[in-house]
Parts: structure tokens; sequence; C-alpha cells
């Protein structure tokens, strides 16, 4: 988001709590990573690992 929409890179910054507020709520109320085949975990994001199983 910070590279193609030119936001804040820093989740934590003020300007970003729309959108992490607005993650949180769908998480807490979608769960969907109870329904999903993978999951990619993008924690180191040039380096993507997929998982076979959806965390829960």
């Amino acid at each position: 988001m910070n590279l193609r929409d030119g936001t804040n890179a820093d989740p934590g910054h003020p300007s970003m709590n729309r959108y992490v507020g607005g993650q949180r709520l769908y998480f807490a109320a979608a769960k969907p990573w109870t329904r999903a085949d993978c999951v990619i975990d993008n924690s180191d994001p040039k380096l993507p690992r997929i998982t076979t199983h959806a965390a829960r």
C-alpha cells in the first residue's frame, strides 16, 4: 500500500489508524484464515511463504 498509494509504511503511524483498525475489524468478524485453503506469510515481503494449512 505504501508503494502503491504513497501511504506511511509504518502501520503504527496515526495516519494508518483507519486502515489498521478496519483490518482488525475484518479479521475479528470474518476470520478468513479459518476458511482459507492456504495462507501466505508475508512477514518478509521479499520471501513470502505459502503454507499448506490455514493458521488457526
